[in-house]
């Protein structure tokens, strides 16, 4: 039983370990404070009436509005149809090709989006799947309903007992499994589009949220072919809380974990198209002139492409990016942050100003001293940071020096300087040793052609949403995913040279994500894996493929920074090789007993079995 932390939302949820899926979405009233509930539209004040939220004012005067039992209170719902109306005019082009498909809506809510994306493409069928459609939003969907074709099912779409309901002929008479076929085959004619937007946020085992398990969930179910990919590659449009994003399309190499790594390996467009401005945790961070290059990049692939932002949906990153005159080149300054940055200087020095002023008793010594010990740390990590790119640049040349040495003598000549260079890099001081690794790995993926992160390649910068066109006012992301044929080794079963590979890669990834480098990673995987995997690898210790020759703590790349070459030369050595297990040998070494989401353990499956496949029962 999961329950809410605080008494201010509860909700209990129920969780059936023998199916490992939700069995029962409780709600007792979510309370929210009156400034997340400015109704500015039509709808808001229409779902406001309804009593589905309640405000602390309307609890302590029991002015509670009774529901239907189940009903779900945590929901925010998409309100003002001006923002679907950006969006499609914005990024429509691309969904035409969808025109007459079959649409599967899951919790469609007040329904604004699925109106105008239904105006938009004209489908031959659109379901609807919505646990509280005849409860609560029946009244907001009976337009829709009136359209052909239409059909709404009161079921929650992500439970697996009712997928399999309206997964067949019946309700999808123009669908046909591509059950064997490999490579699988895009399929334009189906489109799933849904609302995992819940705040606050509901928890599930050992992932934040429901919706990072779903998201997780969606994008593993390419590589199993199953939910609504056994009809080919479906294209997926997702809603989501704004601070969801990040687990999925994250900005910085620290971020891509579990789900990121698995969106990058089995989607090849995976963008956000609107969001809002949910800052990166400051333990994410990166040089901020990569952040500026990958914006200017952004312009230059949007004015080819002839995008236009419409007005007012700017982004801050994308305003700076146009009024910049000189072409920013990440890795030729010293990495900078927010908090290193002048402008937090001077901030700083404003702060301090300020508390002069409204305390006159805090001396014009004391207030000098302040600023004084401030500019003191702040020019030691302006030094650490011209040494962490120093330190970065004279690597690659260690690295070039050993990859081009045609004796032993020439690469023991690279082995001595690494050696020192390690030496200084542990000695640094001011968290300079703690900060080379980010920097170092950013740049690692930043300057790989293309990009390893889905958000240095988007194709456009997202339009920016408002609060108040959401209700509860909590900004959400649309981000459209966009599936790709996984490696045939672990499409559907795997291959039968080695049982339970699709489960077997899952392991791996954990330890090489979760690991400070490949060799560590391969060496605690299983015995003699690296002397094994690592030479059957090439791409793993070429420069010129971006990997590293020299596999020493400070040199050899990490798990998290590989990119999908180097992840599938590990798997097909994995395969190829007599001496590494398969899933009875991994559960026998006591591997198996979960994998997850951000916290690196998988948590059961909401939708069905596609995930929880670790036991040796499931595998006879």
């Amino acid at each position: 039983m999961l329950l809410a932390r605080s008494n201010a939302h509860v909700r209990n949820l129920s969780f059936s370990p023998t199916r490992g899926r939700i069995t029962q979405w409780r709600s007792i009233a979510t309370v929210l404070p009156s400034s997340l509930l400015v109704a500015k539209t039509d709808v808001a004040k229409q779902l406001l009436e309804t009593g589905i939220v309640q405000t602390r004012r309307d609890v302590s005067k029991n002015k509670q509005v009774k529901l239907p039992p189940r009903t779900d209170r945590t929901r925010v719902n998409l309100v003002d149809e001006r923002l679907c109306d950006d969006i499609l005019a914005y990024h429509g082009d691309s969904l035409r090709r969808h025109e007459g498909c079959d649409i599967i809506d899951l919790f469609p809510g007040a329904g604004v989006w699925s109106t105008k994306l239904h105006d938009f493409l004209k489908p031959r069928s659109h379901l609807l799947l919505d646990p509280d459609g005849n409860k609560v939003y029946k009244p907001f969907l009976a337009p829709l309903l009136q359209r052909p074709g239409t059909r709404l099912l009161e079921k929650s779409g992500i439970e697996w007992e009712h997928l399999s309901q309206f997964l067949n002929p019946e309700f999808l008479p123009h669908q046909v499994e591509q059950s064997d076929q490999y490579p699988p085959i895009r399929n334009d004619t189906l489109l799933i589009t849904a609302n995992l937007s819940w705040s606050p946020a509901k928890r599930f085992q050992s992932f934040p949220s429901v919706t990072q398990l779903l998201l997780y969930q969606f994008v593993t179910s390419v590589q199993s072919a199953s939910w609504f990919q056994r009809y080919g590659l479906v294209r997926m449009l997702i809603w989501m809380c704004d601070d969801e994003k990040l687990s999925l399309i994250p900005r910085t190499i620290q971020g891509r974990r579990r789900l990121a790594l698995s969106a990058d390996l089995y989607t090849e467009r995976l963008v956000e198209v609107a969001g809002g401005n949910t800052p990166v945790n400051h333990k994410h961070r990166r040089d901020e002139h990569m952040d500026i290059e990958s914006a200017q990049n952004t312009v230059e692939r949007m004015q080819k492409q002839g995008f236009v932002v419409p007005k007012g949906r700017e982004s801050a990153l994308y305003l700076d990016a146009l009024s910049r005159k000189d072409k920013v080149v990440a890795g030729q300054q010293p990495p900078v942050s927010e908090s290193l940055s002048e402008g937090s200087r001077e901030r700083l020095r404003t702060e301090l100003e300020a508390a002069h002023t409204a305390d006159p008793h805090i001396s014009h010594v004391t207030l000098k001293a302040k600023i004084s010990r401030v500019n003191h740390y702040l020019n030691l990590r302006d030094k650490s940071a011209i040494n962490i790119m120093n330190y970065r640049d004279e690597m690659v040349k260690i690295l070039r020096q050993y990859q081009d040495a045609t004796d032993d003598a020439g690469r023991a000549a690279a082995l001595k300087r690494a050696e020192e260079l390690e030496t200084t890099l542990k000695n640094m001081k001011n968290n300079g040793t703690k900060n080379w690794f980010p920097y170092r790995d950013n740049l690692h993926t930043f300057r790989q052609s293309p990009p390893i992160l889905h958000w240095d390649r988007r194709p456009f910068e997202p339009l920016q949403v408002k609060a108040e066109e959401f209700f509860p006012n909590v900004p959400c992301a649309l981000v459209d995913m966009q599936p790709k044929a996984p490696h045939p080794l672990i499409f559907r079963n795997g291959t039968d040279r080695k049982a339970g590979m699709p489960d077997v890669w899952e392991i791996i990834l954990q330890h090489l994500w979760s690991g400070p480098s490949v060799t560590e990673a391969l060496k605690k995987i299983h015995f003699g894996a690296k002397d094994d995997i690592l030479p059957k690898c090439p791409s793993l210790r070429d420069l010129d493929q971006h990997g590293s020759p020299i596999n020493t703590p400070f040199f050899d790349i990490a798990g998290r920074s590989l990119n999908e070459k180097q992840l599938y030369e590990i798997l097909e050595a994995w395969v190829e090789s007599p001496f590494t297990p398969d899933l009875y040998g991994m559960l026998r070494a006591g591997y198996g007993s979960g994998l997850g989401s951000d916290s690196d353990t998988i948590g059961g499956d909401v939708m069905g079995n596609t995930t929880g496949r670790m036991s040796v029962k499931n595998l006879r």
